[in-house]
């Protein structure tokens, strides 16, 4: 195959070219300010619209770049095809600084589902060691399926009207030491992936969705009258979410006392961090990270692995009893035909 070489005008028009357009032509969804707006998915990735050469920056991983390096980094492509994609005609640009991010539509989701769930059961049960039961239910009830790219999807549910409000994507391999990410186009703010089994008098809040699982099955026969929700990094979904456990409860005439908060987020400084800046002067909240590893997912591959070790009872390390979710049935949508 022939290599194209590109002459450094086109390297120059390509690194000019807007990233707040580009979010928009790749359905990259972004909020905040007009100056510096951040990914909804990365909210630690803030561009940059005024300055060509340093378009954008993650604090959390100290990368950054111009529009070639964001393409190569979202997109995990080479010099080249970054290139390419940023030179398409299809790609229709003003090539200057456009100043006010994307206003955003309500969400509808991109049905890309498949029957097969082989590959993201093999992921989540082999390499996340989530327990099979807790996916089989999930996947039944419509909180999680498998796409055309065998990545897994992630559900959004709005417990009060039963109505999904977004997704979020996980890749089942890596690919340069990263998994896939992204969160849906226009997915609603201050919502994430989130579980709610019975009348919620505890609410959980993880980092990601996988978290949220590995805890649920660490604890697998103690999950009555609880809600587990993902902030998919680590964003403020905590506000929302009370909110709508005060409606929730109101709605069916519950009475309404302030809930058991634990916010689960990684050992990490970030995770020590949302916490202490947040919530600490709250009572009612408690900062409950994992005791091994740095996240929820390497407690629960720890232990999985040191008692596959042993020859311990499997009863001796799920707490409880089994139980299934007592979720709501997911209505499927039409399923969308994409070439």
């Amino acid at each position: 195959m022939t290599k194209t070489i590109y002459t450094q005008d086109q390297i120059d028009q390509a690194k000019s070219i807007s990233l707040i357009d580009y979010c928009n032509y790749r359905g990259i969804d972004i909020s905040g300010s007009e100056n510096n707006p951040h990914l909804i998915e990365m909210d630690s990735l803030v561009l940059f619209p005024d300055n060509t050469e340093r378009q954008w920056h993650r604090y959390s991983t100290q990368e950054g770049g111009d529009a070639i390096a964001f393409v190569q980094y979202m997109e995990d492509k080479s010099f080249s095809e970054a290139m390419e994609v940023l030179l398409d005609p299809s790609f229709e640009h003003e090539n200057k600084v456009t100043k006010k991010p994307i206003k955003k539509e309500p969400f509808s989701y991109k049905n890309y589902e498949v029957k097969a769930f082989d590959k993201a059961k093999d992921y989540l049960v082999n390499k996340r060691k989530i327990d099979p039961e807790i996916v089989d239910t999930l996947q039944n009830k419509g909180y999680i399926a498998q796409d055309q790219r065998n990545n897994i999807v992630f559900k959004w549910r709005n417990q009060l009207t039963n109505e999904l409000c977004g997704a979020n994507i996980q890749g089942t391999y890596q690919t340069k030491g990263r998994s896939f990410k992204r969160i849906q186009r226009n997915s609603t703010q201050g919502y994430g992936f989130n579980l709610l089994n019975g009348d919620p008098e505890e609410i959980y809040f993880f980092e990601s969705s996988i978290d949220l699982l590995s805890y649920c099955t660490m604890n697998k026969g103690n999950l009555d009258n609880k809600w587990f929700v993902s902030m998919e990094g680590l964003k403020n979904v905590v506000a929302q979410t009370i909110f709508d456990y005060e409606a929730y409860k109101k709605e069916r005439n519950l009475p309404i006392k302030a809930p058991k908060v634990h916010i689960c987020t990684d050992t990490d400084q970030a995770g020590r961090e949302f916490y202490d800046r947040h919530f600490e002067m709250f009572p009612y909240m408690h900062y409950d990270p994992p005791s091994v590893g740095k996240d929820w997912n390497d407690e629960l591959v720890a232990k999985t692995e040191e008692y596959e070790r042993s020859d311990e009872s499997h009863q001796a390390f799920f707490v409880g009893e089994d139980k299934e979710f007592d979720l709501p049935i997911y209505i499927h949508e039409e399923e969308l035909e994409i070439e």
